[in-house]
């Protein structure tokens, strides 16, 4: 039987993609009923030109990142997996991707020099839950 749009399609089930499944999360341990995360690093470019001359020049300025995570609010109450020392500090942060059942490992990201920089609580009725986030700043990351 032909596909209804004509589109042929060929593939494996076998280590095609890693899945949301196996993937951890830590700051200072393991994140309980996390829903989201987002790792994100990068540097300015600034671009450097001459008078009289047709040559760019690139300047990269310092790498830095933010973390940031979404939890549902468990047993252990608000902000508890979070880990944030006294003066906002984290350490042990990574997201781990993990073999599964039809999927391959795609290794870890790990955070250092991390701070957090809010927190946030968010309720909703739709859904009927309770959610807490946290963004953090990152100096440096590493896989």
């Amino acid at each position: 039987m032909s596909d209804i749009f004509g589109y042929e399609k060929n593939g494996t089930a076998i280590g095609q993609v890693a899945s949301s499944e196996f993937v951890s999360i830590n700051v200072g341990g393991k994140i309980s009923l996390a829903q989201s995360v987002t790792a994100t690093y990068g540097r300015t470019i600034t671009e450097v030109s001459n008078i009289g001359d047709s040559m760019i020049y690139w300047l990269p300025g310092r790498p830095k990142g933010t973390f940031a995570v979404e939890k549902l609010v468990g047993s252990g109450g608000f902000l508890k997996d979070f880990a944030i020392g006294a003066c906002g500090e984290m350490s042990g942060v990574s997201v781990n991707a993990n073999s599964g059942r039809c999927t391959t490992g795609a290794g870890a990201i790990s955070m250092d020099g991390v701070i957090a920089e809010s927190v946030t609580i968010r309720v909703s009725s739709d859904s009927l839950t309770v959610a807490e986030s946290l963004t953090a700043r990152v100096a440096s990351m590493s896989a």
